[in-house]
C-alpha cells in the first residue's frame, strides 16, 4: 500500500507522459533513459544516468523526480545505506515540498527494512512532527507502530493503533 503511495507522490513530480513535448531536448533524453533502466529493474545504470542528468541539468524541471528516483534506485539495488544518505540530502534541501516528505518517509521506512527499529522509530515521529497532515502520514503511522513493537514498545504501538483505527477509515485494511 505504501508503494502506491509513493507511486502517487513521484507521479506528481514526473511529468504526465513519458514524452515531453521537446523531445529533442538532452536533458528529457536523459532522464527518459535513467526512468527506463530504473522499470526495467537496471538500478546501477539507472543510478548512474539520473546522476548524470542531475549534474548536468540542474534547473530542469525533472530534477526532483530525478532526485527521488536515484534513491529508490540505490533501495532497490540493496544499498540502503546509500539510499539513506541519499534521502538524506534531498530531505534537508526538500524540506516540506512532496519531494522533502517522501525523502523523509523513506528515511524511516529504509531503518525498518534494515531492522534498525529504534532509528526507524525516531525517524518515523520526525516525520509525523513534520508532516502530521496528509500523504504517507496513515502508513506511517502504522510502520511506527509496528516498529514500536519489534522495539520492545508494545504500549506505543498499541496506542498508535488506536489512534490510526480512529483517524484512518482504511486502517480495517492493516
Amino acid at each position: 500500500r505504501h508503494l502506491l503511495v509513493i507511486c502517487a507522490l513521484v507521479g506528481w513530480l514526473l511529468p504526465a507522459t513519458l514524452y515531453a513535448e521537446h523531445v529533442d531536448i538532452p536533458g528529457t533524453i536523459l532522464y527518459d533513459f535513467g526512468l527506463h533502466l530504473y522499470r526495467h529493474g537496471d538500478y546501477y545504470r539507472a543510478v548512474t544516468e539520473l546522476k548524470r542528468f542531475s549534474l548536468l541539468f540542474l534547473y530542469y524541471q525533472r530534477q526532483a523526480a530525478a532526485q527521488i528516483l536515484i534513491g529508490l534506485a540505490l533501495q532497490g539495488d540493496g544499498l540502503f545505506d546509500d539510499a539513506f544518505v541519499h534521502f538524506q540530502h534531498v530531505q534537508q534541501a526538500g524540506g516540506e515540498s512532496d519531494v522533502g516528505r517522501v525523502a523523509a518517509f523513506k528515511l524511516g521506512e529504509l531503518r525498518f527494512q534494515q531492522e534498525q527499529y529504534r532509528q526507524a522509530v525516531d525517524h518515523f515521529q520526525q516525520f509525523l512532527r513534520l508532516f502530521p497532515a496528509g500523504p504517507l502520514v496513515s502508513h506511517t503511522t502504522y510502520l511506527l507502530s509496528l516498529a514500536a513493537a519489534f522495539n520492545g514498545q508494545s504500549d506505543t504501538a498499541q496506542r498508535l493503533l488506536t489512534s490510526l483505527a480512529a483517524h484512518d477509515p482504511l486502517s480495517p485494511q492493516a
